[in-house]
């Protein structure tokens, strides 16, 4: 998990992309694990909040499927709070790595460091 996580964050930083197969490796290898955390119960709430963020704050798609994957069924409930104070920390961290890297906020930042950061904040 964590590899494909890693390599997720890589093919997001060269091409603003997070792959549908990625996705659903992660889903193989929940199943796999025989679906340790099921939080079901979240995805009437990620959709709301996904289509707000989507629409309304431009977030990628592909970034929304991977938190809500991650949050479904790769996290417990009880690391939910770890995870969100690492990803806000990933992506500040990434805004400012961005900012001095491009001297602007032209283009978009990609924010799968920011969640595999959050997701190893709520794992280790």
């Amino acid at each position: 998990m964590v590899l494909l996580l890693l390599g997720i964050s890589y093919i997001d930083i060269r091409r603003h992309r997070i792959p549908n197969w990625s996705l659903l490796l992660i889903l193989v290898i929940q199943m796999s694990r025989g679906f340790p955390h099921r939080n079901f119960w979240i995805i009437p709430i990620l959709t709301c909040v996904s289509w707000i963020c989507f629409t309304f704050l431009h977030v990628g798609a592909g970034d929304l499927k991977l938190i809500s994957m991650l949050l479904i069924c790769g996290i417990s409930v009880e690391h939910y709070t770890a995870f969100f104070m690492g990803f806000a920390g990933g992506a500040l961290a990434t805004s400012v790595l961005w900012l001095i890297y491009f001297r602007s906020f032209r283009i978009s930042v990609p924010l799968a460091p920011a969640i595999t950061t959050g997701f190893f904040a709520s794992v280790f």
